[in-house]
């Protein structure tokens, strides 16, 4: 666990909590951000991630839908997305998104 400084605002605190892919499941992830925490992990093999649908109702019968198809790791849509950096270093683009 880590606790981090915003450098645009001081006065802003982080608590960052790291993890094995063990601990991403739905009821640990709920309790870390019920505490105003961030966590840091591995993706379960099982995980289940879906875009969420943005589309407006199509006023047809029936329950609108929530959820416009699975996220696929190789092939992932940017439009859901916000790009936060690139760190060349280590080969990583961090990215923000509501699934």
């Amino acid at each position: 666990m880590g606790i981090d400084v915003s450098p645009a605002n001081p006065d802003v605190v982080y608590v960052i909590m790291e993890a094995d892919g063990y601990f991403s499941k739905k009821p640990f992830v709920d309790q870390i951000v019920a505490s105003d925490m961030h966590l840091i992990c591995r993706l379960r093999d099982d995980a289940d991630l879906r875009y969420i649908f943005k589309e407006p109702p199509t006023g047809k019968r029936g329950r609108p839908r929530k959820y416009s198809g699975k996220i696929n790791n190789n092939d992932i849509d940017k439009d859901y997305f916000t790009f936060i950096s690139q760190d060349e270093e280590i080969n990583c683009i961090c990215r923000s998104g509501v699934f």
